[in-house]
């Protein structure tokens, strides 16, 4: 088996520094919140996991890894995690052999991250027109937006970028076109490729968006002075009246 028990102490690394404030990313955490947690075994494969996204943030695959392999330890039925260290493994350039991915697809078979993940694993192919991998995804822009949440939410931005690129073209809607517009925005130098897929968005919901990572990207693009004639022009008005803030009495 791949998780051991009982569980080996730690490496004794430090913490990676803490980032600033970052509402996009789901482990900005103090390190007293993350000592905290780490010290409390209901809450250390959790803060493990946080950890381990922290240094992948930090390009320190190494701690990252390990830091996986310490929260499958002490939660050896975390589908989630058992992806991760597998998508670990695919960053590195390693497809081969992934039995990680396969403790995955045994605790959680129909998650729609897992078919995100087989699509990312492929070489890449160019001028084939779409992925029939990813067909499931047409008309089904909750599960692509499910996937592409959990893959930015573990750091893996340019994965999801892929990912929604392709997507695209079974279920080209707002939502998904929002998320791919947003990692292109905050983590590349694609700003006028980022607006030139917001402005192709036509459908919008319902269900409009709702996921954490959507409605942070919502903000943070009509927050930016590049986005925000943009994001007015082509986001549904309904959806504009609930992000604004409310009037002052």
């Amino acid at each position: 088996p791949i998780a051991q028990w009982p569980p080996e102490p730690a490496h004794e690394r430090p913490l990676p520094p803490a980032p600033s404030p970052d509402p996009r990313s789901a482990q900005a955490l103090s390190e007293g919140d993350l000592w905290l947690a780490d010290a409390d075994p209901a809450f250390r494969p959790a803060a493990r996991i946080r950890l381990a996204r922290r240094w992948l943030g930090q390009d320190d695959r190494r701690a990252a890894r390990d830091n996986l392999m310490d929260a499958l330890n002490w939660n050896a039925e975390d589908a989630l995690a058992w992806w991760e260290s597998a998508a670990l493994e695919r960053l590195a350039g390693n497809l081969d052999d992934r039995p990680q991915l396969e403790n995955a697809h045994f605790l959680c078979p129909c998650d729609p991250l897992l078919r995100a993940e087989a699509f990312l694993s492929q070489p890449a192919q160019e001028g084939h027109g779409p992925n029939p991998l990813l067909k499931p995804f047409a008309n089904d822009p909750e599960s692509a937006a499910e996937a592409a949440e959990r893959l930015i939410e573990a750091e893996q931005w340019e994965s999801a970028a892929k990912f929604l690129d392709a997507a695209l073209a079974w279920c080209d809607h707002g939502r998904l076109r929002l998320l791919l517009a947003w990692c292109l925005a905050s983590r590349t130098r694609m700003a006028p490729e980022a607006a030139r897929i917001l402005q192709g968005a036509r459908e919008w919901g319902p269900p409009f968006p709702w996921r954490p990572a959507e409605r942070r990207a919502l903000a943070e693009l009509l927050a930016s002075s590049n986005f925000v004639g943009i994001m007015q022009t082509c986001v549904p008005e309904a959806l504009l009246r609930e992000l604004s803030p409310a009037p002052e009495a």
